[in-house]
């Protein structure tokens, strides 16, 4: 996993909101087979003034920017954009890092904001899951072990297999598509059968 060295202030969102974004970028990236040679990646934010005078192929404002050639890769991103717009300068200038020797140099604006299009959504709710009790997970990683140690002997705390979790949407995927119930649903099952045969 890419690791983030984040510098400078956002004047609209929060470094937990910058850093889910970036971390949701490249999870999903990494999970469809593309990597960094770099594991780590700078971003520098900075006012809207950095990028003075300075124009894309398609006249319009700078606001973002990677510098691919330097170790590690640098990534300028301006610190005035709303969350949308903060979201699409990450995820093209994440492309950029990830795909510059794949798209070339005349047609890979196209290619990279049109991917960016294609992904935003779930980058957005990626990072949305990542940011939500940020402070309470890294709590419970802090103090794992220190508090959750056992009075006695080791042993397995079964609250790991509590079934508080929506697992549809990976569903379709499975091999085997029935979900497989639990002892309670089991019982459950049992006595409306058990029910049913004393009518």
């Amino acid at each position: 996993m890419v690791k983030f060295i984040i510098k400078g202030k956002h004047n609209k969102l929060s470094r937990e909101e910058i850093r889910a974004l970036f971390h949701a970028t490249a999870t999903i990236l990494e999970y469809h087979n593309k990597h960094l040679e770099s594991k780590t990646v700078e971003v520098n934010i900075i006012p809207k003034e950095g990028f003075k005078g300075r124009k894309t192929k398609t006249g319009t404002n700078v606001v973002g920017t990677a510098k691919l050639h330097r170790d590690p890769p640098l990534i300028l991103m301006s610190n005035h954009q709303n969350f949308s717009n903060a979201a699409t300068v990450i995820i093209h200038e994440m492309i950029h890092l990830y795909f510059w020797e794949e798209f070339g140099d005349e047609i890979e604006e196209k290619l990279t904001s049109t991917l960016t299009a294609k992904i935003k959504q779930d980058v957005i709710d990626m990072a949305n899951v990542i940011v939500t009790n940020t402070y309470q997970r890294a709590a419970f990683i802090a103090h794992t072990k220190m508090s959750y140690r056992p009075d006695d002997e080791d042993f397995y705390d079964e609250n790991q297999y509590h079934e508080n979790h929506d697992d549809s949407h990976g569903e379709k995927y499975r091999k085997n598509k029935k979900r497989p119930i639990s002892f309670l649903e089991a019982a459950e099952i049992v006595k409306r059968k058990k029910a049913r045969e004393n009518i």
